[in-house]
């Protein structure tokens, strides 16, 4: 039992990120700040 909690928490926490990752990205297209042509770095990657 206690290694089947630990997966699914594993899971809820992975899933957690994609969504926030997700939700993060449909923002940032409704926003409009950024459009094509722009550049962008993030973690000193461009």
């Amino acid at each position: 039992m206690g290694a089947s909690a630990a997966l699914l928490v594993g899971i809820g926490l992975g899933l957690q990120n994609i969504f926030s990752d997700f939700v993060s990205r449909i923002v940032l297209l409704l926003d409009s700040s950024i459009k094509v042509g722009d550049i962008i770095e993030v973690d000193n990657l461009v």
